[in-house]
């Protein structure tokens, strides 16, 4: 039986350098499923410099952004920047794909096992995958669905500064159906396990000009504006293990978005 994840030119996990408690838990994890994969060295927002800070973050910008509006903190700046990072070398090394992990990780073995038919599914030009968010199964409430026909259309019209969001079919803020093992992502919280494409890495560098957002907003933002082709598994496969504080962000805060 071949290896799904021999799908991916790399897999990649990000990870503080020195936490060689979790770097052995992922080994763990990973050696299980006959993962070949490199550790990431995490950007560890709380060595970097002001004037480091400054030349990739914008604060002004983040408190007036889409979603998270307010000021983040060095470990979401560096949490941000490890992605980052890794999209650039994607790009660099011309890969065609990379899997990403961070280094918190559990697998879900009864989903994964459908892993194979979900990327026999993807597109050629996909951009980006979720293996597991936060909101992997979340659902429109009936009230949203009555809000896109009667309520937000009127508030389109005559009170636009309402939507953080422009010229954006509203059902993309929630997962839809692509086909039998994919969706469509909608605005999603965690980037825990992922994967993205060469022309989807080069997309996210040509968006973002400086951190505005954690990393998963600023990957939701482009999912829900369809400047990213994503998808998403119909199934949790890889979800983050509860029992481990984040070691990447320490003050991570997870915020669901809300339209007003």
């Amino acid at each position: 039986m071949t290896n799904p994840f021999n799908f991916f030119d790399k897999v990649y996990v990000i990870s503080a350098k020195d936490n060689h408690e979790r770097r052995a838990y992922m080994e763990k994890v990973l050696s299980d499923l006959d993962v070949q994969f490199k550790f990431f060295d995490a950007v560890m927002g709380k060595n970097l410099s002001n004037a480091e800070i400054d030349k990739v973050y914008d604060e002004e910008g983040a408190k007036n952004y889409k979603t998270s509006r307010r000021r983040l903190s060095k470990a979401e700046i560096g949490c941000a920047l490890s992605h980052i990072s890794i999209y650039k070398k994607i790009i660099e090394e011309n890969l065609n794909n990379a899997l990403i992990f961070e280094d918190d990780i559990i697998t879900n073995d009864t989903h994964l096992v459908d892993l194979s038919d979900a990327l026999k599914e993807l597109p050629p030009d996909w951009d980006l995958i979720h293996f597991g968010t936060l909101d992997h199964y979340l659902k429109a409430p009936l009230s949203f669905k009555l809000k896109t026909k009667l309520y937000y259309p009127l508030i389109r019209i005559f009170k636009p500064d309402k939507f953080y969001f422009k010229n954006v079919n509203l059902r993309n803020l929630y997962p839809r159906p692509y086909s039998k093992f994919l969706k469509r992502p909608g605005f999603h919280r965690g980037c825990h396990a992922y994967a993205m494409s060469r022309k989807g890495a080069q997309k996210f560098i040509d968006y973002h000009d400086k951190v505005l957002s954690p990393a998963d907003h600023l990957i939701s933002v482009m999912c829900v504006e369809n400047e990213l082709n994503a998808f998403m598994t119909r199934d949790l496969m890889f979800e983050q293990n509860e029992e481990l504080e984040s070691a990447l962000e320490d003050s991570r805060l997870k915020i669901r978005h809300t339209l007003k």
